[in-house]
């Protein structure tokens, strides 16, 4: 999003589908650009990537990246605090480590994700009272995917347990990237004072 320039909405994968429709739809009526690179992206069969939620991801946001490049412009993404919950979760249970608990970051250079703090059952609503539209990724809905399992057994599971389970993950992160910043500010501050004294 820039608000120097028109937002560009950037799109994957050949052929129309009913993303590409509603994307286009809603694109012209808000008078933003619409670009798209089918032909300039690999076939994610042609390589079958050990996981492929992850390289679409990265894939998207290179994209994105260079359209942005050298504008000024950000790229805001759709994540809800359901995401941030989910990828906590996620990472504790297959790489914990620092990065495990801060979650995902508000603002990551030129990525920003507005919505982090609304729910998913929030951002539904807003639509549903506004009468707008919405497409929801139908590969989200099974359990082939690790992170779908976390979403349809582990986050109920744990809701079970405590109702405010969700809010507990999210409270304790923003603690835990607040005391990062701190550290990361002392640790930055000892470097450049050893610095100076050499």
């Amino acid at each position: 999003y820039s608000r120097a320039q028109p937002t560009s909405t950037v799109k994957f994968g050949a052929g129309i589908t009913v993303d590409d429709l509603m994307l286009s739809t809603y694109s012209g009526q808000l008078r933003i650009g619409l670009r798209g690179s089918p032909d300039d992206m690999l076939s994610i069969s042609a390589f079958s990537p050990a996981n492929p939620q992850a390289w679409a991801r990265d894939t998207r946001n290179a994209a994105a990246g260079g359209l942005a490049e050298g504008s000024g412009a950000l790229i805001a993404t759709g994540h809800t605090a359901d995401d941030q919950v989910e990828t906590i979760l996620y990472r504790l249970a297959s790489s914990p480590s620092r990065r495990a608990l801060l979650g995902i970051r508000p603002h990551d250079g030129s990525l920003v994700r507005p919505l982090l703090e609304l729910t998913r059952e929030q951002t539904t609503r807003y639509c549903e009272e506004r009468g707008l539209a919405w497409r929801d990724d139908p590969t989200n809905d099974g359990n082939g995917y690790a992170r779908n399992r976390v979403r349809h057994k582990l986050g109920p599971a744990l809701a079970e347990i405590h109702p405010a389970a969700a809010r507990n993950v999210l409270r304790t992160a923003e603690l835990l990237r607040e005391e990062a910043e701190i550290l990361d500010a002392l640790v930055a501050e000892v470097e450049l004072c050893n610095a100076s004294d050499d």
